[in-house]
């Protein structure tokens, strides 16, 4: 008879509206899934969910090894969570954008290296196949790019923090694996972000706005009024289909865990790094 012995385990620490993404992702793919909060309480809500061989309260006294460590967290709670939990995987993954302190992802990066785990900060757009083909078309054409627009719409809740939550997604879709970055307009309120500036000397805007309807892409418009689009799903030029994404995002990130590419890590690390820069650098002149 088979039991929850045969499934891999993962520890989600945070159960908050990402935490609970993932929990219930990784049940759909039969994982066991052990979850901590804050008191490391029970959530009898969350647990009715789902049944006792796939969802358990992580114990203090647990001294399993799990096949996957998500910390789904505040980036002002990253920190405390990470020195104690972050010895229960080989395979580590944060919720973007981690800590937004420089030294601290810095710090988290190098402790990573040192114990030869494999992290990534889970910027989960960047790894799809739209992107991937999208990056390659932007490093082999720029010359030819007008400008570059990122746009993000949605039903923001209670707005806040767009600077964390949505802006650091924005960020790594123009990370192109160089920090020739400029920011020169930058706007930020409960329920907008726009910021506009250049990629080298290709001048990008990008804007985060509240609706009711989910609106997420980027375009490239090229000097011979060409252009291309990719929204969540698929990539475009003008109106013609090039290429659809064959996973979801969360099984791409999750999969990447399967591979011996270094260089993916460590692109990985210098990407997280720069785009925590960059918010930092934003957040300190906005306290200024």
């Amino acid at each position: 008879m088979k039991s929850s012995i045969y499934k891999k385990k993962a520890l989600v620490v945070g159960t908050g509206q990402w935490g609970k993404i993932f929990i219930n992702f990784l049940i759909r793919k039969k994982y066991l899934v052990y979850y901590a909060n804050r008191t490391l309480e029970t959530e009898n809500v969350l647990e009715k969910k789902y049944s006792y061989n796939q969802l358990k309260i992580f114990e203090k006294d647990n001294n399993e090894v799990f096949d996957i460590l998500i910390f789904c967290l505040r980036p002002e709670d990253i920190i405390k969570a990470w020195k104690f939990y972050r010895h229960y995987s080989e395979n580590i993954l944060i919720e973007k954008p981690g800590p937004i302190k420089y030294k601290a992802i810095q710090d988290i990066i190098k402790w990573c290296q040192r114990y030869k785990k494999k992290l990534l900060i889970n910027y989960e757009y960047y790894y799809t196949e739209t992107a991937l083909y999208l990056r390659k078309i932007f490093i082999e054409n720029h010359q030819n790019i007008k400008d570059v627009k990122l746009f993000w719409k949605k039903d923001l809740g209670d707005g806040g923090n767009l600077n964390w939550r949505l802006f650091p997604h924005l960020l790594s879709e123009i990370y192109f694996g160089n920090e020739n970055f400029e920011i020169l307009d930058y706007f930020e309120d409960r329920f907008t972000i726009f910021a506009k500036g250049y990629l080298g000397n290709i001048p990008f805007e990008l804007n985060i706005a509240n609706s009711k309807d989910r609106i997420h892409g980027i375009k490239i418009q090229l000097r011979n009024n060409h252009s291309y689009l990719k929204n969540e799903k698929a990539l475009y030029y003008d109106q013609t289909l090039i290429i659809k994404n064959d996973r979801s995002e969360l099984e791409q990130i999750i999969y990447l865990f399967e591979k011996n590419d270094y260089k993916l890590f460590e692109d990985n690390h210098s990407m997280s790094m720069f785009i925590v820069k960059v918010l930092e650098t934003l957040l300190d002149k906005s306290k200024n």
